[in-house]
């Protein structure tokens, strides 16, 4: 009868401690590489932070599943009290705010044509042409904010640019 070689120490430990985890020894093998210890209880807490477990894999998804349901709502209770926009209202809004600030700006030419048509000196038209783009960016910036007040109080559904037309790039 053939006998078992005699199991060295370590050997021993690794199959108590592959049986107790209820893994393979080759698995217990390549998480000592790693930096596990042999003993069961520093075992369990090394893989409890090292490992990630079938079991750690499914908490982890709970979690995150968790995690994204309260974000959720949050940002519907965001929307309701009115503190987010959906994208496609801020892309219109942004449409419109650009239109108004483009013809405002276009203004400018119109206004100072004849005066500056008789002026030659940069001290004279510089001034001149802050002052018209100034003026050209507080009106832009009115329009906008009564145009935002309407359509906040549903007084308007027009374009801020036109009020024959809608949204831009939206017909009426």
């Amino acid at each position: 009868m053939k006998r078992k070689p005699e199991e060295k120490p370590q050997e021993r430990k690794v199959s108590e401690l592959a049986r107790a985890l209820k893994i393979s020894r080759i698995q217990v093998w390549r998480l000592v590489q790693r930096g596990m210890p042999l003993d069961e209880n520093g075992a369990r807490e090394w893989r409890a932070q090292n490992v990630r477990t079938k079991t750690g894999k499914q908490f982890d998804q709970t979690t995150r599943l968790r995690a994204a349901q309260a974000d959720l709502a949050e940002i519907e209770a965001a929307e309701r009290r009115a503190e987010l926009a959906p994208v496609e209202d801020m892309q219109i809004a942004w449409n419109e705010a650009f239109v108004i600030l483009r013809s405002e700006t276009e203004a400018i030419a119109g206004r100072c044509a004849a005066q500056l048509s008789a002026m030659s000196d940069q001290a004279e038209i510089r001034p001149l042409l802050l002052n018209e783009i100034r003026r050209a960016l507080t009106s832009a910036a009115d329009r906008i904010e009564a145009w935002a007040r309407s359509i906040a109080s549903g007084a308007a559904s027009t374009s801020a640019a036109d009020p024959n037309t809608g949204p831009v790039g939206r017909p009426n």
